[in-house]
């Protein structure tokens, strides 16, 4: 499959399934109201912020020695499986530990012993689809996590309809969707890649040390990157109330629509760059996915704070939730930015600068951090905003510069729109159509 295909099935797939979520999310928080959906949320950033942290980069090193070609997954599936299975339990023993001393913050207090034993249930099954989907990422095999990305976001909004809504199990339905839905997934990837590859039942020690030797370089800056992302929600879920982060929780998902076609093209362009071997291609094929990209969500981003502000949350979520209508419009144009660290991390990771990534998402993120300590405890999710998006615009001039510093290029040809990139999208799109096209006839 080509790299513009996989990156427009990615695109299709997010885009075909966000109205689903997206509808059900505004039943199921209009049931559950601000503070059961700020405990929801919380078991949510629970079970997907912790595995990056402690993998120590593990996963960014399966993804680079699969994709570079320098080990293939059918020998390596059982070593990512053993794998997975060992983070799963240690994470869920720490959190159970720290759960029990009652250090996991003011929302924490909240969560009553069915929804924690759900919780644990979830990083376990969370787990093993972590490190799998890694596995198949680095292998390009997008065909297929696009079908299991299909059945994760039906099955979520479906279960959550089902337990919360219509069984009207409120907070313990939702905690037991969660569970569900990663049982599920984690079974349907196994069933998926174990007939994929037949793999071979050793363990590859090597394989391991080297994806750490090589993870743990940039594991600061996938920290960083993920702390940009959900350390906002975690250090308010921390020291506010279960309903304030429900509210803000709203601004997140919707600002989030900003990153669904930077993020549905992230992999592939990360593979194609590590597969490329002229490195001025490599340049170009960045140069103009920046430009499109950037320019793209400026106009998402602008839409989607008037569709937001007069429609969504109002009329959407209702007045409960009216509080989210000003940290979002704060959030949009720190996200929009945030699209150009998005691309040039990945020629940096891909061309072998994993340290430069590691850095500027070091630098970067130690700012933003700074300004959750200070705002968040006192302007709770205003200050949760701010901070996120003047994170943002830091990381990206953090990556902007450790682009210049390797590959000495104007930076304005990031920038500056051209009316060949206009040509280069109609001339993918047009050439993709006719292959459907052909496929179907």
């Amino acid at each position: 499959m080509s790299a513009t295909k996989s990156s427009l099935g990615n695109f299709a797939t997010k885009l075909a399934i966000y109205p689903i979520g997206f509808f059900s999310s505004i039943i199921v928080a209009r049931i559950l109201g601000p503070e059961d959906r700020g405990i929801y949320t919380y078991l949510l950033l629970l079970t997907s912020f912790i595995f990056p942290i402690f993998t120590f980069g593990l996963t960014s090193g399966i993804i680079y020695f699969i994709s570079s070609k320098e080990y293939v997954a059918k020998d390596i599936w059982y070593t990512v499986f053993m794998t997975a299975l060992f983070f799963g339990l240690s994470i869920s023993c720490l959190l159970t530990l720290l759960w029990h001393f009652k250090v996991l913050g003011e929302t924490a207090k909240s969560i009553g012993g069915f929804e924690f034993f759900m919780l644990i249930g979830s990083i376990m099954t969370s787990s093993i689809f972590y490190f799998i989907s890694r596995m198949l990422t680095g292998d390009s095999k997008f065909a297929g996590l696009n079908w299991l990305t299909i059945v994760q976001g039906l099955l979520n909004p479906i279960l959550l309809l089902c337990l919360v809504w219509v069984l009207d199990l409120k907070i313990k339905g939702a905690s037991l969707s969660i569970f569900l839905m990663n049982l599920i997934c984690g079974i349907l990837i196994i069933i998926y890649s174990l007939k994929l590859y037949q793999p071979v039942l050793d363990f590859n020690r090597e394989f391991i040390k080297k994806s750490f030797s090589y993870g743990l370089k940039g594991w600061l800056g996938d920290m960083a990157v993920r702390a940009n992302i959900r350390l906002d929600q975690v250090i308010l879920g921390a020291v506010a109330s279960p309903a304030l982060l429900g509210i803000y929780g709203i601004s997140v998902l919707l600002v989030e629509l900003i990153w669904v076609i930077p993020d549905s093209i992230g992999p592939v362009l990360f593979n194609r760059i590590a597969a490329e071997q002229d490195p001025k291609e490599r340049i170009n094929i960045t140069i103009k996915m920046n430009r499109t990209l950037l320019y793209i969500s400026t106009f998402v981003g602008l839409g989607l704070a008037l569709v937001s502000y007069y429609i969504i949350i109002p009329l959407g979520y209702g007045q409960a939730y009216s509080g989210a209508i000003v940290p979002l419009l704060i959030l949009i144009p720190g996200s929009v930015l945030f699209i150009i660290a998005k691309v040039t991390t990945k020629l940096l990771s891909g061309s072998g600068h994993i340290a430069a990534t590691s850095t500027a998402m070091v630098v970067g993120s130690t700012i933003t951090i700074i300004l959750y300590f200070i705002l968040i405890p006192k302007y709770d999710i205003i200050g949760a905003a701010l901070a996120s998006s003047l994170g943002y615009v830091a990381v990206s001039a953090a990556c902007l510069y450790q682009y210049h510093k390797h590959f000495r290029k104007d930076l304005s040809s990031l920038f500056l729109f051209r009316m060949d990139d206009f040509i280069w999208i109609k001339t993918i799109l047009f050439s993709q159509v006719k292959k459907l096209e052909t496929q179907v006839v």
